[in-house]
């Protein structure tokens, strides 16, 4: 599938995102890669518009969301636009139903999914034999049909507080791969299978003598203006140069909106800091170059 989108020309792919106004509604135009299409237009700087809406689409998704009470699966094929860009729009024009009951194939989606994930992996950790209390019980029921639980502003700040405090006693959690790895004989920690191959790329930096060290996950950096959401940001890696100076390196396979936000945070709050972003194209660079292994987590002990 992913070899159509080397036929198709940058401007062909422009133009239909401009007319189709959703990357993935070209895609489906194409039978190409929703994110290979995303991939392709970046390379060029091309400036994605997520809230290009006109006013005639306005008015057809609000005559739609009554139509078909609300039905955004129905009406993102319809539109043309993700479930995820209706949805958004719905909210922001305030037609949308909190109180409305989910679909109840997306309800049966999702417990088939938590169901076949218990079933594969186990219960979480810990988890094993306990059971939610009823008021735990009535409050994941109502978030998952639809309704919005009203918390205070009180309530809201201490879950960000709570949040800001595990990431400041290093107990917060990552989606990658992560576990122990032998870097030349040390046993590290790391938080995904990137991290320990790039380490191995700076213990060479350090035998050519290009830098005097490295350490990681050292330094943590706190927005302290800012009181919810992205509160601070860990770089990857710090590494000491042999002038003396200082730098990061944050190793990056996919940069999501709350990665984003720490880089630009970053930038406003700590203008004097030097970072380094190891995307993907960088960090297969090198790995090539410096011929770096995959490593294969190891015991603690």
């Amino acid at each position: 599938m992913n070899k159509n989108i080397l036929h198709i020309t940058d401007q062909q792919l422009i133009d239909s995102y401009n007319e189709l106004k959703s990357g993935w509604a070209v895609a489906k135009k194409y039978n190409i890669n929703g994110h290979m299409f995303y991939k392709r237009l970046k390379k060029i700087n091309f400036i994605f518009n997520k809230n290009l809406w006109d006013n005639n689409e306005i008015i057809k998704l609000k005559k739609l969301y009554i139509e078909y009470d609300g039905n955004i699966r129905k009406i993102s094929t319809i539109i043309n636009r993700t479930y995820a860009a209706i949805a958004c729009k719905a909210n922001e024009l305030k037609i949308t139903d909190y109180h409305r009951k989910a679909e109840d194939d997306t309800i049966k989606k999702m417990s088939n999914c938590t169901k076949k994930r218990i079933k594969e992996k186990g219960h979480p950790r810990g988890m094993l034999n306990k059971h939610h209390s009823k008021e735990s019980k009535e409050n994941m029921s109502k978030t998952r049909t639809g309704v919005k639980l009203n918390l205070s502003e009180e309530k809201r700040q201490n879950r960000s507080d709570r949040m800001s405090k595990m990431i400041r006693n290093n107990n917060n959690y990552s989606r990658c791969k992560r576990g122990y790895y032998n870097i030349d004989g040390k046993i590290m920690y790391f938080r995904s299978s990137w991290e320990p191959i790039y380490a191995q790329y700076l213990n060479i930096l350090i035998k050519i003598k290009a830098i005097v060290s490295w350490e990681y996950e050292s330094d943590t950096f706190w927005f302290e203006k800012i009181k919810r959401g992205i509160r601070s940001y860990t770089p990857d890696f710090k590494i000491i140069h042999i002038d003396g100076s200082i730098e990061y390196h944050e190793v990056k396979g996919w940069m999501d909106d709350k990665s984003q936000t720490k880089i630009k945070r970053m930038k406003i709050y700590f203008p004097e800091i030097k970072m380094i972003i190891i995307g993907e194209k960088e960090f297969y660079g090198l790995k090539k170059k410096w011929n770096l292994e995959k490593l294969k987590m190891v015991d603690k002990d």
